[in-house]
């Protein structure tokens, strides 16, 4: 029997400080075009590309070059500031497991662990964090990076797994893990890592209960197993058959659309009120819905056969797999190409529009701070809703793939 305890420091996040960070990022300035038409008619005379571009290079530069007032500007470091030191995002975690060999040739083991998340990044914006201007005139909000507790994400799961011999060519396994990912931030992703939180933005347009619910995050897989059977045949040296089964449960997603609150409030301290035209809008719980359960049996037959040369020993091996043996299909956003796997659930690849009175005329406006929307009155499912966006979607068929070679 074990049990541990452990924290888990994660990576600084890319986008604080690398290349393509606010701060690292160089400053875009543009200019529009006033000068004379260029090539105003298609029926005249045309100017050739290199004299075109020299004669907006002539009036750039008559009118003041780089000193010419940008017509729009980017710069960064000026509206992002981390004012203290910053904790790495990190996880506590709780684990123990127990185990117990049955017979010579067989075992089982349950392991359990339980995870918290701390000190999650966040960018706030709120009415004593200010506003800033840089050097070409441009106002905008000012956005504090900082550490957050104020953030849920937990996870729970429990292993069970097991295994037996059948002489020295044969043996069976399987295992099964029963968990829940749970709260009201993803907080990481496999691309960067620690994300940043953007609740605490403009917190007199947006209230937690719809913005960032609680629920099953979409990392949840609740349901999750595997059995599988080796064989090595007799009278066939090296050659040896595997069968899997797996199994798993699908992911969470709710209907997510726009809202936007400015027309119900008034706080003149912004340069963007509520950073943008619209924000983020749970209008079903964010668990509402899962993509399909999948199951996928997949056949693999290996031979190896040595050959012994003086003092050199060479191999030649192949391998024949046979991917969904079945050719099982399931909405499971778990699809994937034939040099890959599949299994990786990805959602995106399944309709999760949503209409609202943002793109939508026929739906009614309503204040999200005091009211909640009514299906079919401020909104509705989008006609992809639910649907397959692409082949992706479904299970990958039944693939063959064959591989082989020589080991010196």
């Amino acid at each position: 029997m074990t049990a541990s305890y452990a924290k888990y420091i994660s990576g600084i996040n890319n986008g604080l400080a690398d290349s393509s960070s606010p701060a690292g990022n160089p400053a875009t300035l543009q200019w529009t075009y006033t000068g004379p038409a260029i090539n105003p008619s298609a029926t005249g005379a045309l100017l050739t590309t290199d004299v075109a571009i020299q004669q907006v290079f002539n009036w750039f530069n008559a009118a003041g070059g780089t000193k010419l007032t940008p017509s729009s500007s980017s710069v960064p470091g000026i509206s992002v500031k981390i004012p203290h030191s910053l904790n790495s995002p990190h996880v506590r975690e709780f684990a123990g497991g127990v185990s117990n060999q049955l017979t010579s040739r067989s075992t089982i083991r349950a392991d359990v662990v339980y995870r918290s998340y701390h000190d999650f990044y966040s960018q706030r914006i709120d009415q004593s964090t200010g506003t800033v201007i840089d050097q070409f005139g441009n106002l905008s909000d000012l956005a504090i990076v900082e550490n957050t507790d104020a953030l849920t994400r937990r996870y729970a799961g429990m292993t069970l797994s097991a295994n037996r011999r059948f002489g020295a060519r044969a043996s069976v396994g399987g295992n099964y893990t029963l968990s829940r990912l749970w709260g009201n931030f993803d907080g990481e992703n496999s691309n960067s890592g620690p994300l940043f939180a953007d609740l605490f933005q403009y917190p007199e347009y947006r209230n937690a209960s719809w913005y960032l619910p609680d629920g099953d995050l979409s990392s949840d897989q609740r349901h999750r197993a595997s059995l599988w059977f080796n064989y090595s045949v007799p009278r066939v040296d090296g050659l040896a058959l595997s069968l899997i089964e797996e199994m798993a449960s699908g992911l969470p997603y709710g209907a997510l659309g726009l809202v936007d609150a400015r027309a119900f409030v008034n706080v003149p301290a912004y340069a963007t009120p509520q950073g943008a035209s619209t924000e983020n809008y749970y209008y079903t719980a964010r668990n509402a819905f899962r993509t399909a359960a999948t199951y996928r049996t997949d056949l693999a037959v290996n031979y190896s056969h040595g050959i012994t040369s003086g003092a050199r020993k060479v191999e030649v091996f192949g391998q024949m797999q046979v991917l969904n043996l079945l050719n099982q299909f399931q909405l499971c956003g778990c699809g994937a190409d034939v040099f890959t796997n599949g299994g990786a659930v990805v959602q995106t690849r399944i309709g999760s529009s949503v209409l609202n009175p943002t793109n939508t005329a026929s739906l009614a406006k309503f204040n999200p701070l005091t009211t909640t929307p009514v299906p079919g009155t401020n909104w509705n499912y989008g006609a992809n809703f639910g649907t397959a966006l692409n082949r992706l979607a479904y299970t990958s068929p039944r693939t063959l793939r064959l591989s082989f070679g020589v080991r010196f």
